[in-house]
């Protein structure tokens, strides 16, 4: 009962932050300190490279795409399936399989929407083919090695865990329902989760991975943690930043949130000292949603809100289980499912992460 009541508000309260923040993305973040909670400067001049900052360093550095064949709308869709192969310096290649083993490189030089399903809409999303491409995103072989893995070292000791992104993406149906989709969600949790492992390993970090498959830990000792920083994750969302919503406690700016000590069995499996920790919720208009919102505008002069984005992260001081950091995502565009507007948003999530 009491998660459900988080969970409605925590609801009211992005469509709160939708209203009055001034840009259709809104990011703010806090960490945690001495004396309370401070917010983190907003511009990138500080001395953490922001993800933009690091891809610039590493351009060129990706292997050179060289398709087997280039395809036209008519070869993208039934009966083939596409994958999206990451690489090094943030690069990539799209693959056509026509089964699980024979998939060749591919260069897409016709606009094709058909694995654009259900006609759902979102502003802010490239109308490039290549670019809009939605497929099964596999990992680049270099971010693979760190799933499951030991960190051996890193940059003046610091190791850093990323955990598996609680991450859902959604078709925002007319009625105002959302029907997760399992392609979506698998494709933006390679993106987001890729996008990390290249900027925390090229700052120079020790980096790992949680995988269940790798048994480091109890299957439902991660999925607890994982659970439990959302919950904590609404909280903050909701009792820290809002005046209407914040608790007497809070009202002083402190900020001592935390997952507790469970955490510290991650940092005995990994050997790693700090957490990372996203969730991101994501949700498309159906082509019934727009149609309804059109009407609704043209007819009634009322507005029937689309697809948004919201997310968190969190900085976890695996030994404490103190979260040090958090940093709140709200956006009205973008697309996680696919390649540009998916590193955007991982680019926003990441903003000023003291490390």
């Amino acid at each position: 009962m009491l998660l459900s009541r988080v969970s409605s508000l925590f609801t009211i309260s992005t469509l709160l932050v939708m209203l009055s923040a001034c840009a259709p993305t809104f990011t703010e973040s806090m960490t945690a300190n001495s004396g309370g909670a401070g917010k983190v400067a907003t511009s990138s001049g500080g001395e953490t490279l922001t993800l933009s900052e690091v891809r610039d360093m590493n351009e060129g550095s990706a292997p050179t795409n060289r398709p087997v064949k280039e395809v036209t709308e008519g070869e993208i869709g039934a009966g083939n399936e596409v994958r999206i192969k990451m690489l090094p310096g943030f690069g990539k290649e799209i693959w056509l399989c026509e089964t699980d083993t024979d998939c060749v490189p591919v260069r897409i030089n016709a606009a094709t929407n058909a694995n654009n399903i259900s006609g759902e809409s979102r502003p802010g999303t490239s109308a490039s083919p290549a670019e809009n491409i939605i497929g099964e995103v596999e990992l680049s072989d270099e971010t693979l090695k760190l799933v499951g893995k030991k960190i051996d070292g890193g940059l003046d000791g610091k190791k850093i865990l990323i955990m598996t992104p609680d991450v859902e993406l959604s078709l925002l149906t007319a009625g105002g329902l959302t029907e997760p989709n399992a392609l979506w969600t698998s494709t933006a949790k390679g993106y987001v989760t890729e996008f990390m492992a290249q900027y925390f390993t090229d700052m120079g970090y020790g980096v790992a991975i949680h995988s269940d498959d790798a048994q480091l830990v109890p299957t439902e000792t991660a999925q607890d943690l994982i659970d439990l920083h959302e919950d904590v994750g609404k909280s903050i969302f909701l009792y820290q930043y809002n005046t209407l919503f914040q608790l007497p406690t809070k009202k002083d700016g402190s900020f001592n949130w935390k997952l507790g000590k469970t955490a510290q069995d991650l940092k005995k499996a990994y050997g790693a000292d700090l957490g990372v920790f996203v969730y991101m919720r994501d949700s498309y208009s159906s082509g019934s949603r727009v149609a309804a919102q059109f009407l609704a505008a043209a007819i009634l002069g009322v507005g029937i809100p689309g697809g948004q984005q919201v997310g968190f992260i969190s900085l976890v001081d695996l030994e404490t289980g103190n979260i040090l950091w958090y940093n709140r995502l709200v956006s009205g565009g973008g697309d996680l499912r696919t390649f540009e507007p998916a590193f955007d948003a991982t680019e926003n999530l990441l903003e000023d992460i003291p490390l």
